[in-house]
């Protein structure tokens, strides 16, 4: 099952090995019901990792949730992963990066409340003065 978004199928290399390429051909993409889903060379270069890079070599689209089939027709060598692209990522992640701000804004908020209730409890000197 994946969800709505841009995918890429990303090709394991090696510091002895050239990526393999992968054209659009070398993958298959079909949903349940019969439909097909159309590859394209990916045009991002995105890589993931170091120790051993793995290039995006063909990207394609599901657009709504669902079952899909992915076949590789063509023999890499290499392993191969199908991730979201790393915009999709990113847009995926901002409603929790907004709301993680939106608690921080709420615990410093109340933090300041604290710290001006202290104040007016304790008098404005009492707060700094140190107990004797």
């Amino acid at each position: 099952m994946l969800w709505p978004g841009h995918y890429v199928v990303y090709v394991g290399c090696t510091e002895d090995m050239t990526c393999p390429r992968l054209p659009p051909s070398g993958l298959s993409v079909r949903t349940a019901p019969g439909g097909i889903l159309t590859a394209t060379s990916d045009p991002s270069s995105d890589h993931l990792g170091e120790a051993q890079p793995f290039v995006g070599e063909v990207s394609f689209t599901v657009p709504v949730k669902e079952v899909v089939s992915v076949d590789l027709s063509a023999h890499l060598g290499q392993p191969a992963f199908v991730l979201l692209s790393e915009g999709e990522e990113a847009h995926a992640l901002i409603g929790w990066i907004i709301l993680a701000g939106l608690c921080l804004l709420a615990v410093l908020a109340a933090l300041v409340t604290l710290g001006l209730l202290l104040a007016g409890r304790l008098g404005p000197g009492r707060l700094l003065s140190p107990a004797g």
